[in-house]
């Protein structure tokens, strides 16, 4: 039988997205391996990166507010905060490895 989610399961599943898609990201690109990295920058596998991991953060912070188990508050301020750190981890790679 299913149980309802409960508000660790919602933060560790958020935490899952972010991690697993700047590492899968960073190993597309060769970070930090300058001599590998693709000509030209995936700019399109960037954008498709960027929107998954949105949808996957607001998909889960929205399972959080809908499960009777999860406090909502935390569901909502911490898929807002991973969703900035996943901006930021993923920019972080794309500078630093492409430089612009």
């Amino acid at each position: 039988m299913l149980t309802h989610i409960r508000t660790w399961q919602v933060l560790l599943s958020q935490l899952a997205v972010v991690v697993a898609a700047t590492v899968g990201f960073a190993l597309f690109v060769h970070f930090p391996d300058v001599a590998r990295r693709p000509e030209p920058p995936p700019g399109v596998l960037f954008l498709v990166v960027f929107s998954v991991t949105t949808v996957l953060l607001i998909f889960l912070g929205a399972a959080g507010v809908r499960s009777p188990d999860a406090r909502s508050w935390i569901a909502i301020v911490s898929a807002i905060v991973l969703w900035c750190f996943a901006c930021y981890s993923l920019m972080f790679v794309w500078l630093n490895t492409f430089g612009s």
